[in-house]
């Protein structure tokens, strides 16, 4: 017979300990304080010590949490894309195919046009490291990050460690299940211009016509969905 205490049995979400979430508050301080000031000029310009006074630590300790400060570039898309991600649950179910991944470029689409500088920040990064050479660790959302990210998430810790590549994936193998897309579809191909897309995009349309990347994501998908053999979808 199973003890009571066996956490087989136990549904009960695990209990997070002060200094867990300590350090969760102050992480996503540190993050949120970025990238409000990404907002206003570019990652070079802002430098370790003004983060640290704006969440009131010393900067040997903002190195606890960052070992670069690129890292904070690298935090913000495990955070943004478990945000898109749940969105896109909450308004189109986990079982959507298409109008799951046009939600999350919809989110992201509006996301940009106020804010395109965080996503020419985060390409330009990308150009640069194309490896993230990141610390072991630095990025990874830990479950007391998750919690205090989304506190209204009841199972947010289930995709702590989610990608764009995987969420775009499923996306779109339930697609085929759907009928969406043919089961001769290239799926392999589909991701490649998924993402190609997604930063493609971004790149041309922040340096241009910011307020039209929404605009130009939903083109581009129409014109993967169609290529792919695709039912052709009501723009919405």
């Amino acid at each position: 017979m199973t003890s009571p205490g066996t956490a087989l049995h136990d549904s009960r979400p695990p209990r997070l300990s002060l200094r867990e979430r300590k350090y969760a508050r102050t992480k996503l301080a540190l993050l949120e304080t970025a990238i409000e000031k990404l907002r206003e000029k570019p990652l070079s310009d802002i430098t370790v010590k003004e983060l640290c006074e704006e969440v009131q630590i010393c900067e040997a300790t903002f190195f606890n949490y960052f070992p670069k400060k690129d890292d904070l570039l690298h935090y913000y898309i495990r955070i943004w894309t478990l945000e898109v991600t749940l969105k896109a649950r909450e308004a189109v179910g986990e079982g959507a195919g298409l109008a799951f991944i046009e939600h999350i470029f919809q989110s992201t689409g509006r996301e940009l046009a106020e804010h395109p500088r965080i996503m020419q920040e985060i390409i330009g990064h990308m150009a640069l490291d194309p490896h993230g050479n990141t610390c072991h660790g630095t990025t990874e959302l830990t479950l007391a990050e998750c919690r205090q990210a989304f506190p209204d998430q009841k199972c947010v810790e289930s995709l702590a460690d989610v990608q764009l590549e995987h969420v775009f994936r499923p996306a779109l193998e339930r697609a085929v299940e759907l009928g969406e897309l043919p089961a001769a579809a290239d799926l392999d191909a589909a991701l490649l211009s998924l993402v190609s897309i997604f930063f493609g995009v971004a790149l041309w349309m922040c340096c241009n016509q910011p307020e039209n990347i929404g605009q130009a994501y939903q083109q581009q998908l129409g014109l993967l969905w169609s290529g792919l053999g695709g039912t052709p979808r009501t723009p919405r």
